[in-house]
């Protein structure tokens, strides 16, 4: 049979007369949206029929409890099939004499109509909670057999799924399919019409074995639904359902592209994305190399926050094997009498477990309680020499081994160097551990620096000097022999461990920071210039919402500056809404889009996001109450 519409024959039967009855008041479009969408409000009385008139392509629809000959393009159609083609991938919900309830695919079930539901809906979109998903609704099929798809988008906190559509510019009454460049189905709570895709149930009645869809939003010509199942996509996606409705003109099909197992071709990943790729596949170790201080051992941690971390040039062989010493026997005292006779067994060499061993089994224990991976950092693996070298070529075998000590099965092993120009004791890695390698280079950016320091206790003046001058993240200084100075080079390691420590430090004492150890002179000359700049143009007094009176004395490289200083260092939803006040205040308007571009990117989690929404409804109603004054 496959599926169907109703015909009149079944109709006639009193028992699915019965069903249809009780469903043809079924809609899920409010009466604001029919008219916002151009759809005609009596289509809720009308079921069209499966018995058209060849020739006029005039058929029958079922209106108020009786066929009506006529065909009308706005009418709902019911889908039917037999109960026994689908009773395998169906689920027998309730039961009574003369039907069953079952629920059989998914489809546009309701719809949102109040502003409360609207306003959660916001809520979710503004914290990034609704993603698009691989599904989409055929909402439109026009006379001429097109069809105009809306993409089916998923909260990913609740699991629930929805479709929006925006009529943009649409004369009133006019219909949505003869005007479809007005079609917008990008997530927008201020959608005309916002569906809501659920489960469809289907009313069988056990007579006749016809099971008739209790959603009946099918429409002639204008909304049918794509099904998980393949049986009644298959239906819709065909040439006779087109005929079913009576649509006689060719459907061009598209070509079909075979989909690449491996997704999109232009998908580009990041270093912790590839870290992570490799790790997965669980045969090869990630080797990360880069210049001193670029921050390997923070990449390692943000792959998972359960990360152990050594330091390999500092190991000794008793540190990787454990310490070998004498382990006295045990004593046996025997009593003979008044005498008593005291025996001992002969000691016995033993090895006691190694500190990194005992540390790692433990970490790897608390993992193993909440079902959680850990990661096992082994850091400057460039110093290892050859005779040291043999301690770790058992992390390539199976089990894993360091030195005869085997590593847990939730323990994920990543190695780290620097770069051969910047290693000064660097060695050949032997063979069988090289071939297990894949070895990535660590690179330096500022946004991603920024995008850590922005999650950490990091001075402002560093984040504000890095936003302005970004080629400063990393400077090379040779020291008096023409070697590389890992005192006073400037990288991601220095500028936080050195550089924002000493002026947080200095501002708790109020003096002066004392930065000759971290810089050479010209170095340091430039970032006491740009910090003398930064207390000069009055950035966290900005950030206060104290607004400096002087503006239009500043030039434009300075106003840039300042817009910089901004979004590197504001972090809090006041701090963002002074950015927003100073910006609106001396109408930068030329800047408000660089501020919220780059703040976002740099600031990109959720709660970030709700903090700037937050920050913008603030000035909105600051506009709206200055206007209205």
């Amino acid at each position: 049979m496959a599926f169907s519409i109703l015909n009149r024959r079944l109709l006639e039967n009193n028992s699915i007369k019965k069903i249809v009855n009780r469903l043809r008041e079924f809609t899920v479009f409010n009466n604001v949206q029919q008219e916002a969408l151009g759809i005609d409000t009596s289509i809720i009385k009308e079921i069209i029929l499966r018995d058209y008139d060849g020739s006029s392509n005039r058929g029958f629809y079922y209106q108020n409890g009786r066929i009506v000959s006529a065909f009308n393009q706005h009418n709902f159609v019911l889908p039917i099939i037999r109960f026994d083609e689908i009773k395998e991938e169906s689920q027998i919900i309730s039961e009574d004499d003369d039907t069953l309830t079952i629920r059989y695919g998914r489809h546009i079930v309701l719809s949102v109509t109040t502003d409360d539901e609207r306003r959660k809906i916001k809520v979710a979109n503004m914290m990034g909670n609704l993603v698009e998903t691989d599904k989409e609704v055929t909402f439109l099929l026009e006379n001429d057999g097109t069809k105009v798809k809306l993409r089916v988008f998923k909260d990913a906190e609740t699991g629930k799924e929805f479709v929006f559509l925006s009529r943009q510019a649409q004369e009133k009454g006019v219909l949505l399919s003869s005007r479809r460049d007005t079609i917008d189905d990008n997530v927008n709570a201020d959608a005309t019409y916002i569906g809501i895709v659920g489960d469809l149930t289907w009313t069988v009645d056990k007579e006749t074995g016809i099971a008739i869809c209790n959603t009946t939003p099918f429409l002639s010509e204008k909304s049918q639904c794509e099904y998980d199942k393949s049986a009644l996509k298959t239906f819709l996606e065909s040439d006779e359902f087109s005929e079913e409705l009576g649509v006689k003109a060719q459907i061009k099909k598209k070509k079909e592209v075979s989909k690449s197992p491996f997704g999109d071709k232009k998908e580009k990943l990041n270093l912790e994305q590839k870290i992570r790729r490799v790790l997965v596949g669980g045969k090869r170790i990630p080797y990360l190399v880069g210049h001193p201080g670029i921050g390997k051992t923070q990449i390692a941690k943000s792959i998972n926050k359960n990360c152990l971390a050594f330091n390999l040039a500092t190991f000794l062989p008793d540190t990787f094997s454990g310490k070998t010493g004498i382990v006295p026997g045990d004593k046996t005292i025997i009593k003979d009498g008044d005498k008593t006779i005291e025996h001992s067994e002969p000691g016995k060499t033993a090895t006691t477990e190694p500190e990194w061993h005992v540390q790692l089994v433990e970490m790897s224990n608390r993992c193993r309680q909440n079902n959680e991976r850990c990661v096992l950092l082994l850091d400057e693996f460039d110093k290892l020499t050859p005779n040291m070298q043999v301690f770790i070529n058992g992390i390539v075998d199976d089990p894993r081994t360091i030195a005869g000590w085997i590593i847990p099965d939730n323990v994920d092993i990543i190695l780290a160097g620097n770069s051969e120009e910047y290693s000064d004791a660097s060695f050949k890695i032997s063979g069988e551990v090289a071939s297990r390698l894949t070895k990535m280079e660590v690179k330096v950016d500022y946004i991603d620096w920024l995008k850590w320091a922005s999650k950490h206790d990091i001075d402002p003046i560093v984040k504000a000097y890095l936003a302005v001058f970004p080629k400063k993240i990393i400077v090379d200084v040779k020291d008096e022999n023409d070697e590389y100075d890992y005192a006073k080079s400037l990288t991601p390691r220095s500028w936080d461990q050195k550089i924002s420590e000493e002026l947080k430090g200095a501002r708790k004492s109020v003096v002066q920071p004392y930065l000759e150890p971290y810089m050479d002179e010209k170095e340091r000359k430039d970032f006491e210039d740009f910090m003398n700049l930064y207390l000069e143009l009055n950035v966290e007094e900005i950030l206060k919402g104290n607004i400096p009176k002087d503006i239009f004395d500043l030039t434009y490289d300075k106003i840039q500056i300042i817009i910089s200083c901004l979004f590197a260092t504001a972090r809090t939803e006041d701090e963002i809404y002074n950015s927003l006040l100073f910006i609106d205040y001396y109408k930068l308007n030329e800047y408000r889009v660089l501020f919220e571009k780059m703040w976002i990117t740099i600031n990109s989690s959720d709660d970030d996001i709700l903090k700037f929404k937050l920050a913008e409804s603030r000035m909105d109603e600051r506009r709206f109450s200055r206007y209205g004054k």
